[in-house]
């Protein structure tokens, strides 16, 4: 048997309307959401831990695999129902009484939280010395430009993951993205593998490695995001 935690469309709302309020990085625009379908279920595809106790969820809105992203508290998700795929292929669905008795205010719809945005351990550090390694370029594209490249954790730090630089891989803004929700993996081997038909404008089918060999990404970091994936 497989989980997955999934949204109500009166969940997605309330879910997006407070990661608005709370001003968080990722939400999706209120006009999408209003076109979506009363009575659908919205699946969440892909997570990632981003930040301590956030989380950002990949979620899929129509039967023609569009999807957005969205952050939002580990409480908040934890709220979420849970769908259960059995071994018959059959599909079971939390009752609604399950899932709000998880609520931390069950009698109330809605709940703020407060969002404080500060650096996490050794951030400017760890990027520094990722872009350093990797020669200021993006490791599956050929953009070099600073202002767009970022510090991609391979084992998030929210899970043990270090600020060491064979934890991190450089990455521009769109591929972070793209790599933080499972839409490609790499390889222990540095080969870069798709996991959506969407056009990644990935440039390499193996990664650009750091010229010092004590740089490279770590193997295990490698194997255990990878295993972590494939169970979602």
């Amino acid at each position: 048997m497989k989980s997955n935690k999934y949204f109500t469309k009166e969940l997605l709302v309330e879910a997006n309307n407070a990661a608005i309020r709370e001003k968080r990085n990722q939400t999706i625009k209120e006009e999408i959401i209003e076109t979506l379908d009363d009575d659908m279920l919205f699946p969440i595809c892909h997570f990632f831990y981003h930040a301590k106790n956030e989380i950002r969820v990949m979620v899929v809105l129509d039967y023609q695999g569009t999807w957005g992203l969205l952050d939002m508290s580990m409480l908040r998700y934890e709220s979420l129902p849970t769908s259960i795929l059995n071994d018959d292929g059959s599909v079971t669905l939390e009752d609604e009484e399950s899932y709000n008795s998880r609520r931390p205010y069950p009698n109330t719809r809605e709940w703020q939280e407060s969002f404080v945005l500060k650096p996490v351990r050794r951030q400017k550090s760890f990027r520094d010395d990722v872009l350093k390694a990797y020669n200021n370029q993006c490791a599956v594209c050929s953009i070099n430009n600073t202002k767009v490249l970022r510090a991609a954790h391979i084992w998030p730090v929210s899970y043990g993951g270090t600020d060491e630089i064979q934890n991190g891989i450089c990455l521009c803004v769109t591929h972070e993205v793209a790599y933080d929700s499972g839409l490609f993996s790499i390889t222990p081997e540095g080969d870069v593998i798709l996991n959506t038909r969407d056009d990644l404008k990935i440039e390499y089918l193996k990664i650009r490695y750091p010229d010092n060999l004590q740089e490279r990404p770590s193997i295990s970091n490698l194997l255990k995001r990878n295993e972590f994936f494939s169970n979602k």
